[in-house]
């Protein structure tokens, strides 16, 4: 495999791989190729920080969740280029295009349901997202369960369009963790429960 072939599989894991593959920014594409200056030394933490830019994400909203997937970022980074850092002149794609990224036109998500007790008469429930591509979790919407299950239908209702109006680059503040239990966490801080 050449140099610039190791760049297009480098490229194929961040999109593919791990959900990377850019967005759309005030009506225009951009892609982690925009940042890429054309020539010069680049490091594995640049790379990483330009795929999380052109993801339109800040990492330093929560260095925490972030750190995990700038570690996987880097890693591939050198797995794939063979250094921590390379010239820049290598950071393009090669004319064969095989591993040429595509936009992932649907996220996929899993759902999970976390349980809690809340009182003597009623249950908590976490409706929590996985993001397959990262393996992260967000809690998403919570119920409030009783015996008789009133509201159940309203509840999956709501469930369900917040799934189809969420948007994993919106800038305001998500709480993604690497565990279920960090998501309900930072979800109960955030509305201070």
């Amino acid at each position: 495999m050449s140099i610039k072939r190791d760049f297009d599989a480098l490229m194929h894991e961040a999109c593919v791989g791990m959900g990377f593959c850019g967005c759309i920014k005030r009506g225009s594409p951009l892609h982690v190729t925009n940042f890429i200056p054309s020539t010069g030394i680049v490091s594995a933490d640049q790379f990483a920080e330009w795929v999380f830019l052109a993801d339109n994400m800040n990492p330093n909203t929560d260095r925490k969740s972030w750190d995990e997937l700038k570690k996987k970022l880097k890693s591939a980074f050198i797995r794939h280029m063979g250094a921590e850092t390379v010239d820049a002149e290598l950071l393009q794609y090669s004319c064969l295009g095989d591993y040429r990224p595509t936009k992932v036109a649907d996220p996929l998500f899993r759902r999970i349901e976390v349980w809690r007790p809340y009182s003597s008469d009623q249950m908590r429930r976490y409706n929590c997202i996985q993001y397959i591509p990262t393996g992260e979790y967000l809690v998403l919407t919570v119920d409030f369960v009783d015996p008789a299950g009133t509201n159940s239908a309203d509840q999956a209702r709501y469930f369900v369009e917040a799934l189809i109006e969420f948007d994993r680059n919106d800038p305001e503040p998500q709480h993604w963790s690497h565990s279920l239990e960090g998501a309900i966490a930072a979800h109960e801080q955030a509305w201070n429960e």
